[in-house]
């Protein structure tokens, strides 16, 4: 403005007063750009946060989803190493159609049937022809909520290699319109021992009545 004041002011002699106009209008642009610039940088440590604490978030979400898959997948491993070592058979069965929605991949061996053999077969057509109708009076006192908590009934069962098992199952409760949940246990092993148990008590009857005849 003193060197050059046609570049400023418009004019080669402007007024005093010119300077202290155009200082202002400075002062004013500077205060404006300040304002402006403090919000603009609140704004952007505002949405600075908000992307930390969400990364935060997810980066913890992602740590508690992680745990609890291997968690879960440590549950399945002993669930499978508990169940699927055993006798034990867990099942699920379509009441419409009688036939399994699940059961346990031992269960191919427990009843000598393949896999696909399992899941097509009906579960009357394994129970031995003498004991359908029990376990039939079983299965719907059980479905019609008559059954006590924890009852199990015992019956026989023929493999698809022609075996005969005895075995001893437990129905959880029912939920109407969902499959029917029990378990079932090979107790043939036990059935056997108590048979050769009485058949050894009768034995030893007979021997004291022999005894005391003979006497």
């Amino acid at each position: 403005g003193l060197f050059w004041p046609d570049a400023v002011f418009g004019t080669s002699n402007p007024e005093w007063w010119r300077v202290l106009e155009h200082a202002g209008w400075v002062g004013f642009e500077v205060v404006v750009l300040i304002l402006a610039t403090q919000r603009t940088r609140r704004e952007m440590m505002l949405l600075a946060e908000r992307d930390a604490l969400f990364e935060q978030t997810h980066a913890s979400v992602e740590q508690q989803v992680e745990l609890r898959t291997r968690e879960l997948g440590e549950s399945l491993d002993r669930y499978r190493a508990l169940v699927e070592n055993t006798n034990t058979i867990p099942w699920e069965l379509d009441l419409s159609t009688g036939q399994f929605v699940y059961i346990a991949p031992q269960a191919a061996r427990f009843f000598g049937l393949s896999a696909q053999e399992l899941h097509t077969a009906r579960l009357e057509e394994l129970i031995h022809p003498d004991d359908r109708a029990r376990v039939r009076t079983y299965v719907t006192a059980a479905v019609a909520g008559q059954g006590g908590d924890g009852d199990a009934l015992y019956y026989r069962m023929i493999t698809g290699d022609r075996r005969l098992i005895h075995v001893r199952t437990t129905l959880s409760p029912h939920t109407p319109g969902a499959p029917l949940r029990g378990i079932t246990f090979d107790v043939s092993k036990q059935t056997k021992l108590e048979a050769e148990l009485r058949q050894a008590q009768k034995l030893e009857s007979v021997g004291k009545l022999a005894a005391g005849i003979a006497h």
